[in-house]
C-alpha cells in the first residue's frame, strides 16, 4: 500500500484501553487452587548448598552429554564405574563454571543411558534442565516412606529428586540394562520412569549424597484429593488411627481403601496386562518391596455439569 496521509493525535488526548479489562477473569473456586507441596529452599536452608550442587551438576551433565553424538547402546555404557567424577570448584576451572556453594566433586551414572531413557520418555532436554535448574528454586518434601530418603521437588512439580543409599544406587544400576529393555517393549509401563543417577561428594565434610531423579506421577492439571500406596497385604497396612482425621496429604494404604474403582472393559484390560508385565519384570530381578500408588480425583456437581454442557 501506498500512504496518503498521516493525520497525528496528541497522546494524553486518547484513552487507551485497559489490558487488565481484557483478560479473562481467574476461577477462584476452591477446586483451581493448586496446593504447593513443601518447603522451597532458599539460601540458609540447610539443603540449599546441596540443591545448588545439585542443579549446577544436572545443567553441567545435560550440556556435555548432548553434545556426543548419539550411538547405539553397548554394554559398557550400563557399567556404574566407567565414568569419572568431576570436581566443581568454588571459583570454576576449565571445564565448571564458578558458584556461590562449596566446592564438591559431582558424578553421574551411565549417562549415554539416562539420555535414551529421557528421549524415549518425552523428556526434552531443554524443559528438563529449565524445570530442575531454571530461576526457581526446588522444594523439600517431608519423607513419606520409612527409607528416611531426602526428597525434592521442581518448582513445576514434574520432577522429583530422590536421595538413595549406597546398595539402592547399585541394585539399580544392576537392574539398570533389564528395565532400559522392559520400558522399551512396552510403551505404557507403569514404573517409574527415571531420568537421571548422580552423586554429589562434599569433601569438608566427608560426605556422599547420591540422588535419582523421576518423573511425579501426580503432576496434573486436576487435583488429587486421595493418595493410596497399595501393596495387596493387611500387615501394617493402615496409614493412622481409627478416627483420626488425616489430611489430603496423607499417602493412605490398603485397609483404608473403602471404595470401588470401576473403568471400561478395554482400558481395565490394557492395564491390568501392563501391571502383570510389570510385576514379572520386578520378579525376574528379585525385586519383592513393591507397590501401586494410586492417585484419585473426586468430581463435584459442578464439574459434571460443565461436561455435560461441553459434550
Amino acid at each position: 500500500g501506498k500512504l496518503v496521509k498521516e493525520h497525528w493525535i496528541d497522546r494524553d488526548k486518547v484513552r487507551l484501553p485497559s489490558l487488565r479489562a481484557t483478560r479473562e477473569p481467574a476461577k477462584k473456586t476452591k477446586k483451581y487452587a493448586k496446593k504447593v507441596q513443601g518447603e522451597t529452599i532458599v539460601k540458609g536452608h540447610r539443603s540449599y548448598d546441596l540443591m545448588l550442587n545439585l542443579q549446577l551438576g544436572i545443567r553441567h551433565n545435560i550440556g556435555k552429554v548432548n553434545e556426543e553424538p548419539i550411538q547405539p547402546l553397548v554394554p559398557k555404557d550400563f557399567d556404574k564405574n566407567i565414568n569419572r567424577q568431576i570436581f566443581f570448584p568454588h571459583n570454576g576451572s576449565e571445564d565448571t563454571p564458578p558458584h556461590s556453594s562449596t566446592d564438591f566433586y559431582w558424578k553421574t551414572y551411565c549417562p549415554y543411558v539416562f539420555r535414551e531413557l529421557r528421549k524415549r520418555f518425552g523428556c526434552d532436554p531443554g524443559q528438563y534442565v529449565y524445570s530442575l535448574c531454571g530461576d526457581h528454586a526446588l522444594r523439600e518434601l517431608s519423607s513419606p516412606g520409612k527409607s528416611g530418603s531426602v526428597f525434592y521437588i521442581s518448582h513445576d512439580d514434574q520432577y522429583l529428586c530422590k536421595s538413595l543409599r549406597k546398595s539402592e544406587l547399585g541394585h539399580l544400576c544392576n537392574i539398570l540394562q533389564g528395565y532400559h529393555k522392559h520400558v522399551s517393549e512396552h510403551v505404557h509401563t507403569i514404573l517409574p520412569k527415571f531420568f537421571g543417577l548422580h552423586r554429589i561428594t562434599n569433601p569438608q565434610k566427608s560426605q556422599r549424597v547420591r540422588f535419582i531423579v523421576m518423573a511425579n506421577v501426580f503432576c496434573r492439571d486436576i487435583a488429587i484429593h486421595r493418595m493410596y500406596d497399595l501393596k495387596g497385604s493387611v500387615v501394617g497396612r493402615s496409614s493412622g488411627k481409627p478416627g483420626e482425621k488425616l489430611s489430603e496429604n496423607t499417602i493412605l494404604k490398603d485397609l483404608d481403601l473403602d471404595c470401588t474403582f470401576k473403568m471400561e472393559r478395554k482400558w481395565k484390560d490394557i492395564f491390568f496386562r501392563q501391571l502383570e508385565a510389570d510385576c514379572e519384570f520386578l520378579q525376574r530381578e528379585n525385586i519383592m518391596d513393591y507397590s501401586l500408588l494410586l492417585g484419585v480425583h473426586f468430581q463435584d456437581e459442578e464439574d459434571l455439569q460443565e461436561g455435560a454442557e461441553g459434550g
